[in-house]
């Protein structure tokens, strides 16, 4: 656990979450009136560049120690936050492009629950958007319905109903309503699971007759 400070998350490394926890620190300053966020864009030669001190102080206050280490030689809070945003830049060119390629192909697991499916889909379309790469709700569910279609063929037709009457529902209803069909699939799974068996068990006690 990194911990929180003030409410914030202390961020332990630069990643998908940096967005956020910058903004929410530019918020933290805004809301406390500190001077030195007048300074983060200044140039430390100039008479603010004490209070240029102050904000990269104020901004590793939000981090945790290791963090810290790693940029404690930028005293400057406008150097600070440039060297953080070119770390973040780097993270997303690398990142981005992978995180958007298991976006594309996205498929529930063979023993996955459709909410635990549509729930990861979530998760990695927030880890898109906070690397500047939105992912469309209406694509997102196109996306979980494909992968559905997919990895169970035998859904095909109630997929394709279900795409059609919850086209503009939230992703937890047609999570729901899809949990709801699994477990009565799985269900029906089971008791031609046991009615193979129990034939089974008919037969080999006939022929031991």
């Amino acid at each position: 656990m990194s911990g929180f400070y003030k409410g914030i998350e202390l961020l332990s490394c630069i990643g998908p979450t940096f967005a956020v926890w910058e903004t929410d620190v530019h918020g933290f300053m805004q809301r406390n009136h500190l001077l030195a966020l007048n300074a983060m864009e200044a140039d430390p030669a100039d008479e603010n560049a004490n209070l240029d001190e102050q904000a990269a102080s104020v901004i590793r206050m939000f981090m945790t120690s290791a963090l810290k280490m790693k940029y404690n030689h930028l005293v400057s809070g406008r150097l600070l936050w440039a060297r953080m945003r070119s770390d973040f830049a780097a993270y997303q060119t690398a990142h981005a492009p992978l995180l958007d390629k298991q976006m594309r192909v996205i498929r529930p697991k063979p023993l996955e629950s459709v909410a635990d499916y549509v729930a990861r889909a979530e998760v990695l379309a927030r880890q898109l958007e906070a690397l500047g790469r939105a992912v469309d709700l209406t694509q997102l569910r196109d996306l979980i319905w494909e992968g559905l279609e997919h990895e169970r063929p035998a859904w095909g037709s109630t997929i394709e109903a279900l795409r059609v009457t919850m086209r503009n529902n939230p992703l937890a209803d047609i999570a729901a309503e899809m949990s709801r069909l699994e477990v009565s699939k799985l269900l029906r799974s089971r008791d031609r699971i046991s009615l193979f068996w129990s034939k089974n068990i008919c037969w080999a006690q006939a022929s031991e007759r």
